[in-house]
């Protein structure tokens, strides 16, 4: 039976429900930019749902709080290890083969089929550093987060969770450093893949992760005020690494979480957005390049109304994340956290 409440007291509802809301976004952005490229046209629909992308986004914000939050609860090294790949690797994999074996036997697939080596290399998460190419479209973030969770797991070993302003401060710093150097043509190179934005990706969106962890710390002891100047800083060096209307975004994001910080967001405890939340990252990882498939056997036979084409692809996605969440991801957590947890 589907759990739709949260186990843990201390579990954060609203942030499951705003993760669930970002994927919807998300699937709404891609199926919406997809369907309306092929057709090379646009409308109020189509811009007002390039604002979808910016999801990803609050999902960077968001890991930051649940990564922090995971460390209160780790003991061991060991435990933020189990927990992490818990968490990400048993759904990830199921999702990969699903999506393969969609896009290869699809007739609409216009893109080259997926090889033995690129799907073996993918199995690991680490494609990006291999230089092999993504599955899925979506998969860019993973690389992103996983730099983010090297990083908070050496600040873990090394003991200096005490220090994570001070950390954070430091990184932001070496943010603005390879932005500036950037210009200048130093330590980076526009002819191959070997500058520092490649290899470190947490350099253009470090400031999301810092800033989930503020609001963390926030949500823990409202008395540290001083954190709401470090969550401006975060969002100066934001605006200058990156576009301004993303930045304005963010502004939004922040300003939602400052809802969640004083118990404003009570009206999102839906089971709805709950249920989606639960299914997100299953969601996340399935609904890109399965989803255009879908997409084209709909339009190959006469279903050309874009809010049908969405509204049937999107429950039909709806639909085979939620038995990868339930079916895998969330049976596979909780066998291997019980099996390797230490007490």
């Amino acid at each position: 039976m589907v759990q739709l409440k949260p186990s843990d007291k201390n579990h954060y509802t609203e942030i499951d429900c705003i993760r669930g809301i970002c994927a919807i976004l998300l699937l709404l952005h891609h199926y919406t930019k997809y369907i309306y490229d092929k057709n090379q046209w646009q409308d109020w629909y189509y811009v007002i749902n390039e604002y979808g992308r910016y999801g990803v986004h609050f999902f960077f914000v968001i890991s930051g709080f649940l990564i922090f939050m995971t460390l209160d609860k780790a003991k061991h090294p060991k435990d933020f290890i189990i927990s992490r790949f818990s968490r990400l690797y048993p759904g990830y994999w199921v999702c990969i083969l699903l999506t393969t074996l969609v896009v290869n036997s699809s007739p609409y697939y216009a893109f080259h089929t997926i090889t033995l080596n690129q799907f073996l290399i993918n199995l690991t998460m680490l494609q990006h550093w291999f230089l092999i190419e993504d599955i899925d479209g979506v998969y860019w973030t993973l690389a992103v987060e996983l730099c983010f969770y090297l990083l908070i797991f050496l600040v873990f070993i090394t003991k200096q969770q005490r220090h994570i302003e001070r950390i954070g401060i430091i990184w932001m710093g070496i943010m603005l450093l390879n932005y500036y150097s950037a210009g200048l043509q130093i330590l980076h190179s526009d002819q191959q893949p070997s500058n520092l934005n490649f290899y470190l990706p947490l350099l253009k969106n470090g400031t999301l992760f810092f800033g989930g962890i503020l609001f963390y710390q926030l949500k823990k002891d409202p008395s540290q005020k001083r954190k709401y100047v470090l969550l401006l800083l975060t969002l100066v060096v934001h605006f200058i690494i990156n576009k301004t209307e993303e930045t304005m975004v963010i502004i939004f994001v922040y300003f939602i979480l400052y809802l969640f910080l004083i118990d404003k967001l009570r009206f999102m405890r839906g089971k709805v957005s709950y249920f989606i939340g639960i299914i997100s990252y299953s969601l996340y990882l399935l609904h890109q390049y399965i989803g255009y498939e879908v997409i084209n056997f709909l339009n190959d036979h006469g279903i050309t109304n874009i809010f049908l084409e969405i509204l049937i692809t999107g429950f039909l996605i709806l639909i085979l994340s939620t038995i990868v969440a339930f079916g895998v991801e969330r049976p596979a957590m909780k066998f291997i956290r019980g099996k390797f947890f230490r007490e």
